[in-house]
């Protein structure tokens, strides 16, 4: 990740977004220490897991917004996102310097496919891969 992820343009660090969101207690498929995991292994990237107060807030009311409309599609047994407030999301972690999002699957209900399939749909296909499949971190630029 840190290979593909540039520091930011003022030299800072390269911010990722962690989903889904997390505040210190474990949730369904992923125990509490989870998301700290990626910092134990970088020493040039920013990871957003551990915020507290209107930060944390902010990143939960983002995640909501990502996810608000999403249907589960049971015949598929995947998450159908709306394409519009997935984009809206993106769009607002980009402007906020954010590079890229991590996903742990392990935290949603079909494996994260529906929120890759979506991301995918809106052009951002270039994916770093954990070897279990379970971790997987999306870059936030699209091809072109």
């Amino acid at each position: 990740m840190e290979d593909a992820l540039p520091p930011a343009t003022d030299g800072r660090k390269a911010m990722v977004f962690q989903l889904p969101v997390m505040d210190g207690l474990p949730i369904a498929g992923i125990p509490a220490s989870h998301h700290y995991r990626p910092y134990l292994y970088t020493t040039r990237l920013h990871y957003s897991h551990g915020a507290t107060g209107e930060t944390l807030a902010w990143q939960k009311a983002l995640q909501r917004a990502m996810f608000q409309g999403a249907t589960l599609d049971q015949p598929q047994g995947r998450i159908r996102l709306t394409e519009a407030n997935a984009r809206r999301a993106i769009e607002e972690l980009k402007q906020k310097g954010f590079a890229a999002v991590y996903i742990n699957r392990n935290g949603f209900p079909d494996r994260g496919v529906g929120l890759m399939d979506t991301l995918a749909k809106l052009g951002y296909s270039e994916v770093i891969e954990s070897p279990a499949r379970d971790l997987v971190c999306v870059i936030l630029r699209t091809a072109g």
